[in-house]
């Protein structure tokens, strides 16, 4: 990748200034987490709540990978080493990927126990202490989550956190509307619900978290597996080289891209007609791709080739 002392700089100011923002966001994240899972586990234990500890196990999770992705931000900002020769952003979507197993797999085992629980006749619960703390931890996700925004503008690590404490918020939520209807039908005196609500709570948790866990995978080893951007990046990608190719009278040209983290990689060959191209207008091609490409918020490697030959462009 070729970069001029003046853009180099600027990538590492903002990099180191990205960097610090996500730190902050991810600690915040976690110590958020650990004070609503504690809550949830004392009130789960107290109100009898299998919903209330499934929230609490997706908490320590959260915890556990917020961690994870502190950990593996300062290790893809730390850049290349002597055996990481390209950096390590691979470890980005690796524990996007590794969340995602954990989450599923907890949520297999609180839907089997949910099963099992209205099998076997139901089991009463504290509804009203259910509905007030989802009630309170929803309206806290929905804040933190803005906060997180706002705090670290251009980090796809906190936009994802930011999502898990939106997607957080809706479950919470959804969880205190039912709580809060089986506390209404009780107080008229149908009390039947109480045996059934926490069970079927769970498995309306776990339905609304199931999206979560398959989108992370998906994302995480579409990344690992070299595969393409998401599409907003893709239209980045094309309406910059298509610039390029008509600044210069070029063909229109083969390209590949594929992301990594925080690393763009993007492969650009203009098959010419004729092959008397020299290596000053190459790279002269080249400076102008990398230019165009310069506002995307990634660190971009881009290959700029001049060839006369269509096979090399395959």
């Amino acid at each position: 990748m070729t970069t001029g002392p003046d853009t180099g700089s600027i990538r590492a100011a903002a990099s180191a200034t990205r960097a610090l923002a996500e730190e902050r966001g991810l600690k915040a994240s976690m110590w958020l987490a650990i004070v609503l899972s504690v809550t949830a586990i004392g009130l789960g234990i107290w109100a009898g709540s299998r919903v209330l500890v499934l929230v609490a196990a997706v908490g320590v999770i959260g915890v556990a990978m917020s961690w994870l992705a502190l950990r593996a931000s300062r290790a893809a900002d730390a850049g290349p080493t002597e055996r990481y020769p390209y950096g390590r952003d691979g470890l980005t979507p690796l524990v996007g990927a590794v969340q995602g197993l954990a989450v599923g797999a907890t949520i297999v085992f609180a839907a089997s126990d949910a099963v099992i629980v209205i099998l076997s006749g139901g089991q009463r619960v504290s509804a009203l202490a259910v509905a007030v703390y989802a009630l309170v931890a929803a309206v806290a996700s929905v804040v933190f989550a803005v906060w997180l925004r706002r705090n670290a503008e251009g980090s796809e690590l906190i936009a994802v956190e930011a999502s898990q404490w939106n997607a957080a918020a809706v479950r919470r939520f959804v969880i205190a509307v039912g709580a809060a209807l089986a506390v209404v039908l009780a107080l008229v005196g149908i009390e039947w619900p109480l045996d059934y609500i926490d069970p079927v709570l769970v498995l309306v948790a776990c339905a609304l978290i199931a999206p979560i866990p398959i989108r992370m995978l998906r994302r995480g080893v579409a990344e690992l597996l070299e595969g393409q951007p998401d599409g907003h990046t893709l239209l980045a990608i094309e309406r910059a080289v298509d610039g390029v190719a008509g600044r210069f009278d070029l063909p229109g040209p083969d390209v590949r891209s594929t992301k990594l983290g925080a690393k763009l990689y993007v492969d650009v060959v203009f098959v010419l007609d004729h092959d008397t191209a020299t290596i000053g207008q190459e790279d002269e091609v080249r400076r102008a791709v990398i230019s165009a490409l310069d506002p995307l918020p990634f660190d971009v490697w881009a290959t700029v080739e001049l060839t006369a030959d269509p096979a090399l462009a395959e």
